[in-house]
């Protein structure tokens, strides 16, 4: 019984994917235009410097990523 209930939101949910998918492709553009943009801009402070308020270019780039991933699966 419990079954159809998944079976059913989960049907709905594709649906709905589906009906917005251009909306979605744009979301995920968007996305990780904004993540390029964010990793240039903090590539070009750290330019000439080993290290930014105590933090090295490789650790940045990891804080970066890891954010954009937390924040894609929050978002979605």
């Amino acid at each position: 019984m419990a079954n159809k209930k998944y079976v059913s939101l989960f049907k709905v949910a594709i649906q709905d994917c589906l009906a917005y998918r251009s909306s979605y492709i744009f979301n995920i553009l968007a996305k990780f235009v904004s993540l390029i943009t964010i990793f240039y801009i903090w590539k070009a402070l750290f330019s000439g410097r080993n290290m930014l308020n105590g933090y090295t270019w490789p650790q940045m780039k990891t804080y970066l990523f890891v954010t954009f991933i937390v924040n894609a699966l929050i978002s979605w």
